[in-house]
């Protein structure tokens, strides 16, 4: 099974936009491993930087940089049979390592 990673951006007037990319899982994680994983990796369990893992940036087009915070919000994670979409043919794994080294 591939791996789907949901994720928003939500700006200071609580609006969301909302994204999701399918990651191949070649070693065959189990869901709440991954889960655990994902929270592990970010520096505070549920907010990262989507542009420095490579992933698309959710901010809208106007930005206010007095209330809008830059970090995106990590939603879940599930199983999924649909193909590998991300458009650097990441695994899961890389994917990890990629959150995790936002801030450290």
């Amino acid at each position: 099974m591939n791996i789907v990673f949901e994720y928003l951006y939500r700006d200071a007037g609580n609006y969301k936009n909302w994204e999701s990319v399918v990651f191949s899982n070649p070693r065959a994680h189990d869901i709440d491993t991954v889960r655990a994983s994902v929270r592990q990796a970010m520096s505070n369990a549920e907010f990262f930087d989507a542009p420095a893992a490579r992933l698309p940036d959710l901010h809208f087009p106007v930005f206010c940089a007095e209330l809008d915070v830059p970090l995106h919000e990590f939603f879940d994670v599930s199983d999924t049979d649909q193909a590998p979409d991300d458009l650097f043919g990441r695994s899961i794994d890389q994917l990890l390592v990629e959150i995790g080294n936002f801030g450290r």
